[in-house]
């Protein structure tokens, strides 16, 4: 609408309201436009000026007065603004909107049906999104509204029925929790609804099933199999309504619907069955209700095979090429008539073989099917990429990839799908077929059946692309992505037509398509790196030439350094214009703008081995030293700086010294600044490359390092050891200063600190020791250490001992049987004697077999020296030891006397020797129940062990889950503590086993009246829940399951857990208060369903009584949880009004000793909102 200038007085910056409501009432559509955008912007921005004033209610009935304008965008306008009235002004004005849209809903206009309908919906979204309105007005409006609209579904009009199916789906959408919590409410929408799935028009069956599959979400048990009994009647399925049903509550309601879908399958196949070849309509319902029930997961063996064949009985469906094959004995002249009167626009079969394909690849996509069929299923599927239909092409092409990510070896040699993706022409095809055939090739690599058809198809339409007026920049994005992926997983392919590869890049590169040549710049690398070392180097200085161009845009020079940092590395050497090429990257390094990219490729040249003999590089590298160093301090590159000034000094250290050194006599950098490591290792350059100067660069280096040494973090440590090697090689009199003053440092450490950190410091005395020439003073000033009465030194010592022995270094130590016989006898005081036990076993096997012995006697002593050695052993060092303890870790009796040390060691050896996983998933289903319990430790230990998430495909995960019922109260809390770890590391592995693992959780967090026991102490007797820990436990893996997954749960069976937590022991109930706060922040219209049950559960906990003797630790007990009720009662007061119940205890709160309390949390949410 075009805009208008309006004469009207402002008072300040806002309209005079008298104009404005005027102006609403204009004969001129713009001016009523106009003025009610005005309005509206006063009531955003200026809400006191209306709200309370006289003109307020006037406002609201011009607006309702504009639902019915003549021009739709004023109307359009008028929905807009009865959202922002009802949730800015007084509530009493929702009610009279509420009575004006609902009659306008019953109009026999359908415009005007259909603008109240809207402002029905927006009315609901607006309010929802209105804090404390929103509980309050949302119920009220549902149990006005709903019964209503009930009725209109009775009479025989049917845009009034449509329209007020429409409007129930918007009620169901926006406020369905507060329909399904009142039952008599619930059962009159779903009798309705289900009503209309015999209607006439099937546009309102399908909106009857629209608001089914939302009610069934939320509904009760009884009522969703009411829906299932009536809605999917019949034995067979006959009916096309009951197909289309079943889809919706699959799609919907996956998780309900699951036990139910070993039952349907065979129903949805006799249909389908039936439907081929007399009801397209019906067959493409059927194979679509089929795809949303594979979803689920929870098909038996004999449905998948069944819809499999299913499948792909229909992807070959074709009724006209059927009769044309019937026909092919008939000979006639007009050949051309007899195909036009086969029309495409007639036939609609390709939407069978397209769901048909949807199902192939839903069977893979969601791991139900396994490997063994993927040949037969992946041929078939290619033989539709020759499809007439294009739609079908590409789900047959998408359902194919699904196949090959389980099976990537299941095409044939002799396929011809690339070829069938080679005749492929429409942009969108085109697209769809290099994006897969970039995935196939970096799986399969060069063996692709006819990769050197691939090659082809990218070089095309790269080249096409190039070339043409209608450039069309997806396709040749996709075909450079393809040539990348060649050139990474396929060299051998891209060199058989190398020449023509070098020339489409270089060509494509200079493109005016900034994306383009960003992308053709981004195949450099990969092609420098795995093409050019075996191409003739002719095409690599073709390239190199192109990368030479002085760019304009700063992302495409980047590009083209990063593309000629991975030339100058890989044929670097070869190339003639070599001095040429380093002279850009030094003249770039003057750039600011490319300085940071030009310092990284200084780097890579100076550590090229293939390089650092040639002269144009040493050049380069002087030439950079002054840059470099000026650069050392910078905030952004200085840490980049100096590793390209370490590359420069390895390679050129007489040239680099005299700077090194100057850096040196500088500050050293903060212990967390990323310019510590560099400066560290230039230090050991330094030393390593002029010994003499060890003493200056320790008198430099370790004032600044000692004192602080447990503070260093582990890229500096690292450095920081190999310093430490350098100087005690440099010379043999520097090696016992060295030991010295680390000692002292530990000293001073011990003193300062309460907790030591003695490990660090024993690695410091290793670093010194691994120079051959140092190791005996070191060992030497060891049994000094061990001989000293006080405790410190002797941790130092033997912490020392622990490291040499992991690394290997007591080889031929004649006091170590000695060592290690006295610290068994220290073994568990405290001192690291463990620890240098662990150490030792590492680092000698002679001291092994004395320790197979003690544990194939189940003595358990030596059970913690052996997690030391675990903890600290690499993983060759962990298949070493592995199988002489095995068998012994994995005995009941050791279990049930060192559970957590026997399960740390096998998490251990598992995680570095895989293939013992099965026999870990094996023992979960033991009959001794210590191997189960240890084995779902086990499993948690893995889970924070595998931190890359490798190991999940091999996991077992189901298996170990399905423990979370075992009769044995240690194993159930054992798979809880799994469960918890799994649903921190990976949320989506747990949710892939939901409708196994859920119930049983929530299971978990009921009482068990078996599980308690009376226990005498002294003249009472207590009650003794052993069940505590395990709910406990429970609880917390909910509240982690709402924080990761609530998207993927029913908000209604995490709140029945929660009633539970609020009847149970206090640590318990304190987790259900804040599981309510925090769904009361996420799905706030769920928790206020269950108010009235909440409500008596924190009156018992705001009004009971502590004994008069209550200890100081009852006493902050029962506070905090008090606290925590109250703030419940705090968060969701707004909702008060709805709900009697919830407002009595508002009332009595107020008034009790809790009272002020509960006032101060009241301000505070005020504020905070």
């Amino acid at each position: 609408m075009a805009p208008v200038t309006m004469a009207v007085s402002r008072s300040g910056s806002t309209p005079r309201l008298e104009v404005l409501l005027d102006d609403m009432r204009s004969t001129d559509s713009d001016v009523r436009y106009m003025a009610l955008h005005d309005l509206l912007g006063v009531v955003r921005q200026h809400t006191s000026e209306l709200r309370g004033s006289r003109q307020e209610h006037e406002a609201v009935e011009r607006v309702l007065e504009l639902l019915q304008d003549t021009h739709s965008e004023v109307k359009n306008l008028a929905v807009t603004a009865l959202g922002v009235f009802a949730t800015r002004l007084r509530d009493d004005h929702v009610t009279r909107m509420m009575e004006v849209v609902c009659a306008g809903m019953r109009s026999s206009l359908e415009e005007e049906r259909d603008i109240c309908a809207s402002a029905l919906r927006t009315l609901l979204h607006d309010l929802s999104q209105a804090g404390d309105k929103a509980a309050r007005w949302k119920e009220g409006i549902v149990h006005y509204v709903t019964p209503l609209l009930a009725s209109r579904l009775e009479v025989r009009d049917y845009g009034l029925q449509a329209t007020a199916l429409s409007a129930l789906h918007d009620v169901l959408l926006q406020a369905g929790p507060l329909v399904a919590a009142q039952a008599p409410l619930e059962q009159v929408v779903a009798e309705t609804l289900l009503s209309k799935l015999t209607a006439d028009h099937s546009s309102l069956v399908r909106r009857a099933m629209q608001g089914l599959g939302v009610l069934c979400q939320l509904c009760s048990a009884h009522t969703y199999d009411a829906v299932l009994e009536r809605g999917l009647a019949g034995q067979p399925l006959s009916a096309h309504t009951s197909v289309q049903l079943l889809g919706v509550l699959a799609r919907e309601t996956p998780q309900r619907l699951s036990p139910h879908v070993p039952t349907y399958v065979p129903r949805v196949l006799s249909v389908l069955r039936h439907a081929l070849g007399t009801d397209d309509d019906v067959g493409e319902t059927c194979l679509a209700t089929l795809q949303a029930l594979v979803c689920i997961g929870s098909m038996d063996a004999s449905c998948v095979s069944a819809a499999t064949g299913a499948a792909l009985a229909a992807l070959t469906y074709d009724p006209n090429a059927m009769d044309m094959d019937e026909d092919d004995d008939i000979t006639t002249d007009d050949d051309e008539l007899e195909l036009d009167d086969v029309s495409d626009d007639d036939d609609m079969s390709w939407r069978i073989r397209r769901a048909a394909c949807r199902v192939l690849g839903t069977l893979y996509e969601h791991g139900t099917m396994d490997a063994s069929h993927a040949p037969h299923i992946a041929a078939s599927l290619t033989d539709r990429l020759n499809e007439r239909e294009e739609t079908v092409r590409l789900e047959a092409l998408a359902a194919l990839m699904q196949v090959l990510r389980v099976a990537p070896r299941a095409l044939g040699p002799h396929t011809q799908m690339v070829s069938a993706l080679s005749s492929w022409r429409s942009a969108t095809a085109q697209v769809a077929a290099l994006q897969a055939l970039t995935t196939l090739v970096a799986s399969l690599g060069a063996d692709l059946p006819q990769s050197d058809t691939a090659l082809r198809i990218a070089l095309s339409v790269i080249e096409d692309d190039a070339a043409a007026s209608h450039y069309s920049q997806g396709r040749c994005m996709a075909g450079l992505e393809l040539l990348k992926q060649m050139c990474l997983s396929a060299p051998s392919v891209v060199l058989t037509d190398v020449d023509r590869v070098s020339s489409t890049l270089a060509q494509v590169s200079c493109q005016p398509y900034h994306r383009t040549a960003l992308e053709a710049l981004a195949v450099g690398p990969p092609f420098f790196v795995h093409v050019a070392p075996q191409a003739p180097a002719a095409c690599a200085e073709r390239l190199c030439e192109v990368l030479c161009h002085p760019w304009d845009h700063a992302a495409a020079l980047d590009a083209s350094l990063v593309a000629l940092d991975a030339a100058l590395c890989s044929v670097g050497p070869r190339l003639a214009s070599l001095p040429r090429l380093l002279q850009v990257i030094s003249t770039r390094l003057q750039d600011p703008v490319t300085r940071a990219r030009c310092v990284q490729a200084v780097q890579d040249v100076m550590t090229c081995r293939s390089l650092q003999t040639c002269m144009p590089v040493h050049e380069l590298g002087r030439q950079s030293l002054p840059l470099l160093a000026s650069l050392a301090h910078h905030r952004d590159m200085g840490a980049a700086a100096l590793h390209a000034l370490h590359s420069v000094a390895v390679v050129l250290p007489s040239d680099a010294q005299p700077t090194v050194l100057e850096l040196l006599q500088r500050p050293m950098p903060p212990l967390d600044a990323p310019t510590l490591p560099p400066t560290l290792a230039l230090a050991q350059q330094a030393v390593q490359y002029d010994p003499p100067v060890a003493h200056h660069v320790a008198k430099w280096v370790l004032p600044a390092m000692l004192p602080a040494l447990a503070d260093v973090p582990p890229p500096a440590l690292e450095a920081f050891f190999a310093l430490l090697t350098s100087l005690a090689s440099a010379e043999d009199a520097l090696a016992p200063r060295l030991v010295e003053a680390l000692e002292q440092a530990w000293e001073a450490h011990c003193a300062q600190r309460s907790v030591h950190m003695p490990l660090v410091f024993a690695q410091c005395l290793v670093a010194a020791a691994t120079a051959s020439a140092s190791i005996d003073v070191v060992l030497a000033r060891v049994e000094a250490l061990m001989n000293m009465p006080d405790a410190v030194p002797q941790t130092l010592a033997h912490y020392t001992i622990g490291v040499l022995g992991q690394r290997s270094l007591l080889a031929g130590w004649p006091h170590a049987k000695t060592v290690y016989e006295r610290m068994g006898s220290m073994h568990g005081q405290g001192t690291g004697s463990t620890f240098a036990l662990g150490g030792m076993l590492l680092g000698d096997q002679h001291f092994l077999a004395p320790v197979a012995e003690r544990l194939a006697e189940d003595e358990h002593g030596v059970l913690p020296i052996l997690r030391e050695a675990f903890a600290m052993a690499s993983e060759t060092q962990t298949r070493e030891l592995a199988p002489s303890v095995w068998s012994y870790l994995i005995r009941p009796k050791l279990l049930s006397a060192e559970p957590d040390a026997c399960t740390e060691c096998i998490a251990r050896i598992v995680y570095a020797d895989t293939s013992l996983l099965t026999e870990l998933a094996q023992l979960v289903h033991s009959q001794h129940e210590q191997h189960r319990a240890m084995a779902l430790g086990a499993l948690r230990t893995l889970l924070s062990l595998d931190r890359q998430q490798a190991l999940d495909i091999q996991l077992h995960f189901s298996a170990f889950m399905e423990r979370l019922s075992d009769p044995c109260l240690s194993v159930r809390h054992a798979s809880v503590l799994a469960l918890h770890a799994a649903l921190n590391s990976r949320a989506a592995l747990v949710m892939q086993h939901a409708d196994l693992v859920l119930p049983l959780l929530y299971e978990t967090t009921v009482v068990r009246e078996e599980l308690k026991r009376s226990v005498r102490m002294g003249p009472f007797t207590v009650i003794q829940d052993d069940g505590l820990d395990l709910r406990k436990n429970a609880h917390e893996t909910l509240f982690t399951l709402v924080d990761t997954c609530l998207d993927q749960v029913r908000t209604r069976d995490v709140l029945d857990c929660v009633l539970r937590a609020l009847s149970d022991d206090d640590s318990i109930k304190l987790l259900g208060c804040l599981m309510i706060l925090r769904l009361a922040d996420l799905e706030c219209a769920d928790v206020a369903a269950y108010l009235d049950a909440i409500a008596p559960k924190l009156h018992a906990v705001l009004t009971r009584k502590l004994r008069d003797n209550a200890t100081k630790q009852e006493v902050e007990k029962a506070s905090e949880i008090t606290h925590a009720s109250l703030r419940v009662l705090a968060r969701l007061s707004p909702m008060a009004s709805s709900h009697p119940a919830w407002s009595d205890l508002i009332t009595q709160t107020r008034a009790s000793p809790q009272g002020p309390a509960f006032l101060a949390l009241l301000a505070e949410q005020e504020d905070l909102t």
